[in-house]
């Protein structure tokens, strides 16, 4: 998959931490409605199908926490595909 992605989960108060996971969601063309980060204007869908509301979403800058392994899955199985 070569297109970029942002490392997002949710915002603490939002979920209890179990559900805290570090998703990975196709960063939105910025062309079709704005975006801004930290405060969304649309909501975000990461690759496993969590859907992330205005205002829910925490953008990471490096791997913080546990990781989604769906949307791990997901993106090793588009990387082996697109070859």
């Amino acid at each position: 998959m070569s297109d970029p992605l942002w490392m997002v989960r949710f915002r603490p108060g939002v979920v209890g931490e179990r559900w805290r996971m570090v998703h990975l969601v196709p960063v939105p063309d910025p062309a079709a409605i704005p975006v801004t980060v930290g405060d969304c204007v649309r909501v975000l869908l990461a690759l496993c199908g969590q859907q992330f509301a205005p205002g829910e979403a925490e953008l990471l800058s490096r791997q913080a926490g546990a990781p989604c392994e769906v949307c791990l899955a997901l993106l090793e199985h588009a990387s082996v595909e697109g070859w």
